[in-house]
């Protein structure tokens, strides 16, 4: 519990920057998940590591559609390109450089899922729509937010 708070920290009060824009994507637990297993690798704790990651391999859920397995096949695809937290790190602030804020803190609103496969893929350094595609589904909207990204926000690049 202590250390799926402390995700929450990180992914909401990082780089000087209030809020979590994705938070309504991966939801309550499923950036904790990756954080989980990312602290405890780190910390060599394999054991714990080991145990996480069992557990959250097959846990299922329900968005954004049925039957998604978002440690499995989405964070841990993620954590494997580059053995590490880096990924998410260069998410994060990527996020705090190039998403918009209210007040230069804050920021103004939470990412629809062009927007955050486009961020993602960024932070990978590869195009990760295919993985989405496979995680996830895709919906006919996430196309054209997916454009709408890449136009809103140039400045992210990845092997397109």
């Amino acid at each position: 519990m202590i250390t799926h708070e402390i995700a929450h920290i990180v992914e909401s009060a990082g780089h000087n920057r209030a809020g979590s824009p994705a938070f309504s994507i991966w939801g309550d637990s499923k950036w904790a998940e990756y954080f989980q297993y990312d602290l405890y690798t780190g910390l060599r704790m394999t054991v714990e590591a080991q145990r996480v990651k069992d557990r959250f391999s097959r846990a299922s859920d329900d968005f954004p559609r049925q039957g998604a397995y978002w440690f499995r096949d989405w964070f841990l695809p993620l954590w494997n390109v580059t053995q590490g937290p880096e990924v998410m790190a260069r998410f994060l602030r990527l996020l705090a450089a190039e998403f918009p804020t209210r007040d230069g803190f804050t920021y103004s609103r939470r990412l629809n899922w062009g927007e955050y496969v486009h961020f993602t893929s960024a932070a990978a350094g590869r195009d990760m729509r295919r993985q989405a595609e496979s995680a996830f589904g895709w919906q006919a909207d996430w196309t054209e937010q997916l454009d709408a990204a890449r136009e809103a926000f140039p400045r992210l690049t990845y092997g397109r």
